[in-house]
């Protein structure tokens, strides 16, 4: 029996190990535990990311949702070391599991760096808007923009 464990909605990894077998692995409880959780964080950012900057005019809650992507990206690599370290503690597992396991946080090393280009680009953006082509504040009066 194999065990179907999803990447995303469009592909899934299958473990050739019966379940029987994948209880006993060290770590595969903690690394399921990790990959739980990292796909929570992925979709939260994915989620603000697609519905809630795009709807949100400039201010303070752009901002504070940009501080919350920056925090959940943290967390993100944070789990991915964890994982990394939880495939490669026990030497006695077998090389097709651990590659198994490898390649997945491949994927979600991929997934997390997508995100990071995204916030940086919003980011980017969102500090382009408070700021005019001559380098003043858009919020600087200009009459005591006075420069040295």
């Amino acid at each position: 029996m194999s065990i179907k464990y999803f990447k995303n909605r469009s592909q899934s990894f299958h473990f050739s190990l019966t379940p029987r077998q994948l209880l006993k692995m060290p770590g595969y409880d903690r690394f399921v535990t990790l990959v739980d959780e990292l796909r929570v964080c992925i979709s939260s950012m994915e989620r603000k990311l697609d519905r809630r900057l795009p709807t949100l005019p400039n201010g303070e809650e752009k901002k504070r949702i940009i501080r919350e992507l920056e925090g959940e990206l943290e967390e993100s690599q944070r789990l991915l070391r964890e994982m990394q370290l939880e495939a490669d503690a026990d030497l006695q597992v077998p090389s097709s599991y651990r590659q198994q396991l490898t390649t997945q946080i491949k994927d979600f090393r991929a997934q997390v760096e997508q995100l990071r280009v995204r916030v940086t680009k919003v980011k980017a953006e969102d500090q382009n808007r408070g700021t005019l082509s001559d380098g003043r504040s858009v919020n600087q009066n200009p009459f005591f923009d006075v420069r040295f």
